[in-house]
């Protein structure tokens, strides 16, 4: 049974029933100990490292690991194969494709790379979440090419216009499953899902967020409420991952305090907030 469908039943845990955790909900994570899974599986049902493989050992019953390829490098594909041998329950393709700093791809490069995951993971039944787009950044920061639609070289400093030039060099025209990063407030975040799911065939992910310029620990904590309310109602979204688990002397943002398997008052909220549907109907 894949842990995807075991996590729906009801642990008994001192002989008291707990509901299982979100299956929406996850994290970036980053070199944990099994003392810092444990602290957070009650509340979190998955996790990712921006990588193909984990980086930690996981406990029994700790949150499942979701690999990423993260862009199109001969490294990066011969690593591939063993990952989704490994048979997770989906891969997320394509760290922030159109920022230079990160995946760095032009529209129509990601979507051949999109397109040679997808028809990988297709022979072993995977489904395929992205890329995971930045919203958006400086001109300066962003890819440059060639618009189908304007016909002139352009830079993307916002999303949409890449999401567009992207379907429109893959085939078939529209992504099974969209993936997006939001560090904006809460209505930026709701524009971000609802933009994505205009724009795709399957659910959305929202697989980085948190509100960057939270002013301390009890304005981040109202912003998660809010945020995770709306991620855990909304019909098109499947998953969600907080940005992340552990960042040193960070209060704000981090859910782990420096000794292991500590949560933070952010961490206890993230991990106790109740669940809501549990996957979107398009769920991948």
């Amino acid at each position: 049974m894949r842990r995807g469908v075991a996590i729906l039943l009801v642990v008994l845990a001192g002989g008291v029933a707990r509901a299982a955790p979100s299956l929406k909900r996850g994290v970036c994570a980053q070199h944990l100990s099994a003392e810092d899974f444990r602290a957070l599986a009650p509340g979190v049902s998955w996790w990712y490292n921006w990588a193909l493989t984990p980086d930690a050992e996981v406990p029994a019953g700790g949150p499942e690991f979701v690999p990423m390829l993260w862009g199109d490098s001969q490294g990066f594909w011969k690593r591939l194969d063993r990952s989704l041998a490994a048979l997770p329950r989906l891969i997320l393709g394509l760290n922030e494709p159109n920022l230079k700093a990160q995946a760095n791809l032009t529209p129509q490069d990601a979507a051949r790379a999109y397109a040679r995951l997808a028809k990988a993971a297709a022979r072993r039944g995977i489904p395929v979440v992205g890329p995971q787009l930045a919203l958006g950044s400086a001109p300066a920061d962003t890819v440059h090419a060639r618009d189908p639609k304007s016909g002139r070289d352009i830079a993307y400093p916002w999303m949409v216009p890449y999401l567009e030039a992207f379907s429109a060099a893959l085939p078939g025209g529209k992504p099974t499953a969209l993936a997006v990063h939001v560090y904006g407030n809460v209505g930026e975040l709701k524009w971000a899902v609802g933009e994505l799911a205009k724009r795709s065939a399957g659910p959305i992910w929202v697989t980085e967020f948190n509100e960057w310029k939270a002013a301390d620990e009890d304005a981040q904590i109202a912003y998660m409420k809010e945020a995770v309310a709306f991620l855990e109602a909304s019909p098109d979204v499947a998953g969600y991952a907080w940005f992340m688990a552990r960042i040193k002397d960070d209060r704000t943002r981090s859910l782990l305090a420096a000794e292991p398997g500590r949560l933070t008052r952010l961490g206890e909220t993230y991990v106790g907030l109740p669940a809501g549907k549990p996957a979107s109907p398009r769920t991948p």
